[in-house]
């Protein structure tokens, strides 16, 4: 026969741990996707799906186990408790660092477009290089716009370019190269395309560009854009045509 006192206590500690799983599970979900990976990056990076698969396991696979165990007249139930909540934190711990691990970190400015830079494919001895101290550190609160510069000499510009011919790092993942934004915007006005050409590339979001077109018009401005490249699906820079500044990144192709 069932022990309906027995249940109610173990349905209680379960759901008691659920309601802390998900309060630590939502911080951490605002954390990733409103600071690491603001906007659309989530998705255009393709993180999302494999965060999002960790943290519902590590939501339920404590509340489960707790329901399994729990037990007040058991003398080992402090133990089995820690050894399960060791269990989701390391399950955390791990999706935390996946994520953080990749997150976008540069948004580089580089000929014609934009490329995204990932936080492993810096490492300390590439940001020590960075001419500009705001490029000799990743951040953790958002990726940081900037430009990247070929360097003049001609013989370090060639092996620039022939090593990442061969599978090396592009201009892109070299901080050594990067500039502020604001030191390139006047190049950058002369690669700006027409943002009427983004409705023949996107023909299922007509509305969405006309009404990108409506409210930037509105607020006196005329917009163009430029690729952003990204691991998964490639966004839209919108840009001030008239001096080149960043208004915001939306989720269209510009191919």
């Amino acid at each position: 026969m069932i022990n309906l006192n027995k249940v109610n206590s173990r349905a209680h500690a379960a759901a008691l741990h659920l309601a802390a799983s998900v309060l630590v599970a939502m911080t951490t979900i605002a954390i990733v996707f409103y600071l690491w990976y603001p906007g659309h990056f989530a998705s255009a990076t393709g993180v999302t799906e494999i965060f999002l698969i960790i943290m519902a396991v590590d939501i339920c696979l404590g509340p489960l186990l707790t329901f399994v165990v729990f037990n007040p007249k058991k003398p080992e139930l402090k133990f089995d408790l820690l050894i399960i909540l060791l269990i989701q934190i390391a399950a955390l711990t791990y999706g935390v660092y996946t994520v953080a691990k990749v997150r976008p970190t540069f948004l580089v400015f580089v000929v014609d477009r934009f490329e995204t830079v990932h936080a492993n494919d810096l490492d300390a001895t590439k940001l020590s290089a960075a001419k500009f101290p705001a490029f000799r550190s990743v951040s953790y609160t958002g990726p940081s716009w900037a430009a990247a510069e070929l360097p003049s000499d001609r013989e370090e510009r060639n092996d620039l370019v022939f090593n990442s011919s061969l599978g090396g790092d592009d201009i892109a993942q070299t901080p050594k190269y990067y500039i502020p934004y604001s030191d390139a915007q006047s190049k950058v006005k002369e690669k700006l395309q027409p943002v009427t050409n983004l409705f023949d590339k996107n023909p299922n979001k007509k509305s969405e560009i006309d009404s990108l077109i409506s409210k930037y018009k509105d607020a006196s401005m005329e917009i163009a854009y430029l690729p952003l490249t990204c691991k998964k699906r490639d966004l839209s820079v919108l840009i001030d045509s008239n001096n080149a500044e960043i208004l915001e990144v939306v989720d269209l192709n510009p191919w």
